[in-house]
């Protein structure tokens, strides 16, 4: 076992809980200090959006597909859609996929969902924390992670 795996398989051992337990709820974690392009390049990394996910558009007044805006994370970011929440499906980050994810937008914040299970496998919650940490996509110079 090499470092990088060394180094994984403590982090799960110490974390496994939070993601293998499935009692029913969804925990997130929160990234604050998102810009509103940071928050729209994560629509890029995953299968299209569902027609059926919608979002309250302010500007409207009136509940819209998602799939109806060009920049829908830019948008939520920066306020003009209130209460955008998408479940992302097939998202490939790195090595692999990883299980649906539930994405909420804010202006300067975003928060990720989840389902626990098994699926969540050492190698999967890795490639989880390396999503959040990677300099490879979105960047969070300023982002501090607080589980919520």
């Amino acid at each position: 076992m090499d470092q990088r795996e060394t180094a994984a398989a403590a982090l799960f051992d110490a974390i496994q809980a939070v993601f293998s337990d499935d009692e029913g709820s969804l925990p997130e974690v929160q990234i604050d200090g998102i810009a509103p392009s940071e928050a729209q390049e994560l629509f890029a990394l995953a299968a299209p959006l569902q027609s059926g996910q919608t979002v309250w558009d302010e500007e409207r007044d009136e509940e819209v597909s998602i799939r109806d805006f060009t920049e829908p994370g830019r948008l939520a970011a920066k306020g003009r859609l209130s209460s955008l929440h998408f479940v992302l499906r097939e998202l490939r980050w790195g090595d692999g996929e990883l299980p649906e994810l539930g994405v909420s937008v804010w202006p300067g914040t975003l928060a990720l969902d989840y389902s626990p299970g098994a699926e969540w496998t050492v190698n999967v919650v890795a490639r989880f924390v390396r999503l959040l940490r990677s300099s490879e996509g979105p960047e969070r110079n300023s982002a501090q992670l607080s589980a919520a």
